[in-house]
């Protein structure tokens, strides 16, 4: 069942912040890349958690004890409820982070110009960086590609890049050797170049299906820290364009 930490915490796209404190502000984000916003936005103004451990399944996820704990005592909570992977498209940081600087510069007012300085900063790396990425991919608009769960409907909308079908019949259910069958013979006629994988899913069956249409099997970064190397919101997506473009044969990579 796929419900964790989402169904308890994110009910909406919110931000709370609570009352004034002169250390610190605790920051308590739900997933490691609302984590890695808020650092970029408050910098050392914050001291960041994260509820749901870097590279686990979001929607797995089931909180302890301790995990509500953190939430009860922070004194802002970054979660967001408009899609599991709705950080995956990066234009979206835009909405995130005006959220975060916004309750940050509630929180500690003196601060606010600096809060705002740095968020335009990020942006600012963040959509130079975003033509680049959108270049690199640019050859591969409206390939076609098979995942194993549906983590990319963000990431594929932003890049036009077409996911016809998914290795898991139903979010959580192993595939059985029938629906393998059909999807290698839909892939075949579809002419599917590449099957994407989560780092935290079991990678036989995709595998699998990638050997037999003989096409590569792609691991991509669902979230920040969810493979070696990607530390940081923007490691994300260059982690992401370059892999997927490597495995689809830009020239040059």
């Amino acid at each position: 069942m796929r419900a964790g930490v989402f169904g308890c915490l994110t009910l909406a796209a919110t931000i709370a912040a609570a009352a004034p404190a002169s250390a610190a502000t605790r920051v308590v984000a739900t997933t490691a890349d609302l984590a890695a916003l808020a650092a970029a936005v408050g910098e050392n103004l914050v001291e960041v958690e994260t509820v749901v451990p870097p590279g686990s399944d979001p929607e797995a996820f089931e909180p302890r004890p301790g995990d509500l704990d953190k939430v009860r005592h922070a004194d802002i909570l970054v979660r967001v409820g408009l899609g599991y992977d709705y950080w995956l498209d990066p234009e979206n940081a835009a909405i995130v982070t005006a959220g975060i600087a916004e309750a940050l510069a509630r929180r500690i007012p003196a601060e606010a110009a600096r809060i705002l300085a740095n968020r335009e900063r990020f942006l600012g790396e963040l959509n130079a960086r975003l033509q680049r990425w959108s270049a690199q991919l640019a050859a591969f608009t409206g390939v076609k590609l098979i995942a194993y769960h549906n983590s990319w409907p963000y990431f594929a909308r932003r890049f036009r890049l077409d996911i016809v079908d998914f290795i898991e019949p139903k979010p959580g259910v192993a595939p059985s050797p029938a629906h393998l069958a059909k999807l290698i013979a839909e892939g075949r006629r579809a002419n599917v170049r590449a099957i994407l994988h989560e780092p935290y899913e079991p990678d036989d069956a995709s595998r699998l299906v990638a050997q037999k249409l003989g096409v590569p099997f792609v691991l991509l970064a669902t979230s920040v820290e969810s493979v070696a190397g990607v530390k940081d919101y923007l490691d994300l997506f260059e982690y992401n364009t370059a892999t997927l473009a490597k495995a689809l044969g830009a020239p040059g990579e």
